[in-house]
């Protein structure tokens, strides 16, 4: 099921129109548009919506970010353009720490959280792991 499947799933349920539900959410009407029909009007191609949207539409859902992306699992996550730790851990600290508490193994919930990544963030993240290790293991890095 796509995102965009269970915001129209919600809005026919509880009576809403596009308008009404992106207005709840705080995002624009043609954002919802582009989610449910699960195309971008320029590219042709499946959006990927960033942790922050999620949340916003979690939030009206009236369930968690990971049971929102558990059942939207054919929708890619964008990490967004800025996304700082900072702001990644206040919008949805609280849902990763009941992920990683409800189950024995924190890496499959890594693991998982980054194949729902579009490929161009996982290519980011994974130099940003890579120049992590090469900064650390740098002869001239004071500990």
């Amino acid at each position: 099921m796509t995102l965009g499947e269970i915001i129209q799933e919600y809005r026919e349920s509880n009576n809403m129109s596009q308008r009404q539900f992106a207005e709840r959410c705080g995002l624009s009407n043609a954002y919802i548009s582009i989610l449910e029909k699960n195309e971008s009007p320029k590219t042709k191609e499946a959006p990927s919506p960033t942790l922050a949207v999620f949340k916003d539409i979690a939030d009206e859902l009236g369930i968690s970010v990971h049971e929102l992306m558990t059942k939207a699992n054919e929708t890619k996550v964008s990490m967004g353009q800025r996304m700082e730790y900072s702001q990644l851990r206040k919008e949805i600290h609280d849902d990763v720490v009941a992920i990683l508490e409800e189950r024995r193994s924190p890496e499959q919930d890594l693991l998982a959280l980054f194949r729902a990544m579009t490929k161009s963030d996982q290519e980011k993240l994974l130099d940003y792991a890579r120049y992590t290790v090469d900064s650390y293991k740098r002869p001239d890095k004071k500990r």
